[in-house]
């Protein structure tokens, strides 16, 4: 196995860990486990880690750490957001979009599908669930980057929810407007 291959593996393993009943384990930590201060403690030695506002779906604080503080190839940075009991909530991920395929692969081979949509020309989305967790990879056609983000199915939820009264919202005062 190259090097190259050998880097992209224990790099995806560490992306895709499970971890106990708390959550799954996302770049050595643990969803509804780590706190920020175990997330900052352990990240900043290896780079810049950024203090961000409070989390508007999660009600908790947020984390941005450049991506060479983590082991993968391709990462521009991690945002870790965190629920009020300051637990692990959710971790976004912003890579190079060339990396899409083999994060597909593997993500495929450790999660179910439960949305798919990879046309060869235009925006990717898959998503994949594992126990009480959501994992959505994306890339945009117009973008050089990907996104990989693990997040709990509850704050996921609230998102989507949100979302979607927010597109009823906008469908309504447009239709108000004829």
């Amino acid at each position: 196995m190259s090097s190259v291959r050998l880097a992209v593996a224990v790099a995806l393993s560490l992306l895709t860990s499970s971890a106990g009943a708390e959550g799954l384990s996302v770049l050595g930590f643990q969803l509804g486990k780590t706190s920020p201060d175990e997330v900052t403690a352990a990240l900043s030695p290896k780079g810049k880690v950024s203090s961000g506002s409070m989390n508007y779906y999660s009600r908790g604080p947020m984390l941005k750490v450049e991506g060479r503080a983590l082991p993968v190839e391709g990462l521009k940075e991690a945002i870790f957001i965190f629920d009020a009991g300051q637990h692990l909530e959710a971790v976004d991920m912003k890579l190079d979009k060339t990396r899409f395929d083999t994060f597909l692969k593997r993500l495929k081979a450790k999660y179910e599908v439960v949305l798919g949509a990879v046309p060869p020309v235009g925006d990717k989305l898959v998503r994949f669930h594992d126990g009480t967790t959501t994992i959505v990879l994306t890339a945009l056609q117009m973008s050089s980057d990907m996104r990989v983000c693990y997040i709990d199915d509850d704050l996921f939820a609230r998102f989507e929810a949100d979302n979607k009264k927010g597109a009823i919202e906008k469908e309504q005062r447009e239709a108000a407007q004829f």
